[in-house]
């Protein structure tokens, strides 16, 4: 692997954990409802972010200022707006799972690459080659055609509820709470990769301050979230355990996604990161416990998928 493609190695390994960590969430945890996993996931993901930051503060070579350093205000801000535009995404994705069927809300988050391809193009003057191109629109088709159902095929029982008839300017409100998250997640994106164009990024902050900031932003949000809107009581042991590793695999997949963001591009980075529906699909096909039957549109967008992630770089 040439120099110009190291971004390509934590790419890919966020690719196969959040692929394995969705897995794990959908086999361990279909009956936890989301504020209570935003909470499982927010504790898991700020032991390991100081545990991270920790390490890499003290291993690090002397000289960097401290996180919260008056010369580092400016990437203080830039971590924890991304990081809070993160979060708000998860949050609008969960409460349109609320309303919505969620066929249809998979289908349209699958395409926040799209809004980090055009910001990156239009913000931070990413130039790729239409070969790229070509493998970027691979990948988000093949993401958005792996999510799509038929509506026929599997109706939802919340399409009948309160929440999914509640409309805003004649569209559901669950529809506008996707499309929404999906402007979050990719601006969020966009603004990581951002954090290491700002002066002076290599010489006094780290991935770690990045992923400690984002931690900082997401506890507030999710953890708010998680707190107010969870109405069970207490900590079964059953459910920190089947918490535990698929919170661990997305925090880890962040880590590797934010160090990617530091070598690459926002819009290749986001785009075969968030390809990781594939290898969902892939488990739940393999995996004896869920023995998913993939329809033929769905195979066909995992191939897709792959020929894109060989073309892109």
């Amino acid at each position: 692997m040439s120099e110009a493609h190291f971004w390509l190695l934590p790419t890919l390994s966020a690719f196969f954990l959040y692929g394995f960590g969705q897995g794990y969430a959908k086999m361990y945890i279909a009956d936890m409802k989301p504020p209570r996993f935003c909470l499982y996931f927010i504790g898991v993901k700020a032991v390991l972010t100081l545990a991270y930051f920790l390490w890499a503060f003290y291993t690090s070579a002397e000289g960097k200022p401290s996180p919260f350093a008056p010369e580092v205000h400016q990437f203080l801000f830039c971590g924890l707006l991304a990081g809070t535009l993160d979060a708000a995404g998860w949050v609008l994705y969960f409460e349109s799972l609320l309303g919505g069927p969620v066929s249809i809300v998979g289908t349209v988050s699958a395409a926040y690459a799209v809004v980090t391809a055009l910001e990156a193009r239009i913000f931070l003057d990413e130039y790729l080659s239409p070969i790229q191109y070509l493998g970027v629109m691979l990948v988000i088709g093949g993401c958005i055609g792996i999510a799509y159902e038929p509506s026929g095929r599997n109706r939802e029982k919340s399409a009948s509820s309160e929440k999914a008839r509640r409309r805003i300017l004649g569209m559901p409100l669950w529809f506008i709470q996707a499309v929404l998250a999906d402007f979050c997640w990719g601006s969020g994106a966009t603004l990581q990769d951002y954090f290491y164009m700002l002066p002076r990024a290599d010489e006094v902050t780290t991935e770690s301050n990045l992923m400690l900031y984002m931690m900082l932003s997401s506890v507030l949000v999710l953890g708010g979230y998680g707190w107010i809107r969870d109405e069970q009581k207490g900590c079964p042991a059953g459910e920190v355990k089947h918490a535990t590793p698929p919170a661990a695999m997305f925090v880890i997949g962040d880590l590797a996604a934010i160090v990617a963001y530091g070598m690459g591009t926002a819009t290749l980075v986001t785009t075969l990161s968030g390809a990781y529906p594939a290898v969902t699909l892939l488990f739940a096909y393999l995996h004896p416990a869920l023995r998913e039957r993939p329809t033929g549109l769905q195979w066909f967008c995992i191939v897709l998928i792959f020929i894109g992630m060989l073309i892109a770089p």
